[in-house]
């Protein structure tokens, strides 16, 4: 069968081609035997041996793994740093093919996934349910591999952003109108720090021309930022929020616009805060409101945060509620208004308690400014409602007084 002879070839290729001369006196599991460096090998070998690792891949694309299998795991291991190996070997003649190779093995993997993907939450996630077990060492042993393949690669040097920006760009004429190539090279420069490159923004845009997905708004959004496009950004965060598959990708996105949408007041000709009535004002609170409606946003999907395995993205939630309580803050600045220096205090508050490392100190200070004032805002806010209160009486009064001038008159008219 194929996946027999995937077996034999994976397992003649780690006896003599890496296995110690020794281990033949007490013969074990493939699995569990030692290896010489490949280093000492000559690279006309190392090619050899990863066009035999090639071909048993191949045959590995085509099998139907039954759960828990670890044959997959460890064949992508060993053809990766094979693979890996070559590269070192020549990086200039042997670049382009190991940019090739990992893309193949990343692929696989994923393609590896589907099954687990496709079985029902009930099943795989239930652990009173007889295929609980098998479905979770499905995932280990197909998962992690790529994982631990991605994290080889960042560290390969083949990963470096202005290596990878350049080769990408020597690359987009060529593939401008090629969707399935442009969304790999913007998945290859997303995992490897490249999001702030032109090759990023210039595949993202060529991307979105044909068809808008979540990522090449994210990208086209950033493009639009760095060249001062305000409202395109905007308006590509938006569709990207559109595009979102769950309520992280929804999160980091409602992350992203409150955050570009948070700013100061703006200042008239003068120098002074410009008034209510300029539309320098008036696009100043249509932001503000965008601003604190999304950062509300990303406090609905905690639960999607906390699930991260990223502590950075973990804490986002925290400082989402910190940059509201600054929205609010400079809001109250707007109306005077104790209320919303409340609102501040509150979500200030709750960024402390859900990361006391990130925000105790300079939370302090801030929520020490809030209350003054806030002390100020209730203040002012009690005067004005004396002061309304002894026009309302005064009102009141000159009201009875009319009513009873006018009672009068009529008696005597009479």
């Amino acid at each position: 069968s194929v996946c027999f002879g995937a077996c034999r070839l994976l397992a003649f290729l780690r006896m003599y081609c890496f296995q110690h001369h020794s281990d033949s006196s007490h013969p074990g599991s493939w699995r569990d035997s030692e290896y010489i460096s490949v280093e000492m090998y000559s690279t006309s070998l190392i090619a050899c041996i990863r066009k035999n690792f090639r071909d048993a891949f191949q045959m590995l694309r085509s099998m139907n793994i039954d759960p828990g299998e670890e044959l997959a795991a460890r064949f992508v291991s060993e053809y990766y740093k094979t693979c890996e190996q070559l590269f070192k070997s020549d990086e200039e003649q042997y670049y382009v093919q190991f940019l090739e190779d990992y893309l193949d093995i990343v692929q696989t993997c994923d393609n590896l996934l589907i099954p687990y993907w496709d079985t029902p939450d009930s099943v795989k996630n239930d652990p009173n349910n007889a295929q609980y077990h098998q479905f979770q060492n499905y995932h280990y042993y197909t998962n992690h591999p790529e994982e631990g393949v991605k994290a080889l690669f960042k560290k390969s040097g083949a990963a470096e952003p202005e290596r990878l920006s350049k080769f990408y760009m020597a690359q987009l004429k060529e593939h401008r109108t090629d969707s399935a190539f442009l969304n790999r090279a913007i998945n290859m420069l997303n995992e490897n720090n490249c999001t702030s490159t032109e090759a990023f923004y210039s595949y993202c845009e060529a991307s979105n021309a044909i068809k808008p997905t979540y990522l090449n708004c994210i990208g086209c959004a950033f493009s639009s930022k760095a060249i001062g496009m305000r409202e395109d950004m905007i308006d590509f965060f938006l569709k990207a929020q559109d595009l979102a598959t769950d309520d992280l990708q929804r999160g980091l996105i409602a992350y992203q616009i409150g955050c570009e949408t948070l700013s100061v007041r703006p200042k008239g000709a003068d120098g002074k805060n410009a008034a209510k009535d300029t539309p320098e004002f008036q696009e100043w609170e249509k932001n503000m409101m965008l601003s604190s409606t999304n950062l509300r946003k990303v406090l609905q999907y905690q639960e999607a945060f906390r699930s991260s395995s990223s502590i950075a993205i973990r804490k986002i939630p925290a400082h989402a509620a910190y940059q509201l309580g600054l929205a609010y803050y400079r809001m109250a600045g707007i109306e005077y208004s104790s209320k919303e220096c409340d609102e501040a205090i509150n979500y200030i508050r709750l960024a402390m308690a859900a990361s006391p490392e990130d925000y105790n100190d300079n939370a302090e200070s801030m929520l020490n400014n809030i209350n003054n004032a806030r002390a100020q805002y209730a203040e002012r806010e009690n005067r004005i409602n004396k002061d309304a209160k002894m026009r309302a009486e005064a009102q009141r009064r000159y009201d009875e007084y009319i009513r009873k001038k006018k009672a009068e008159e009529a008696f005597w008219n009479q």
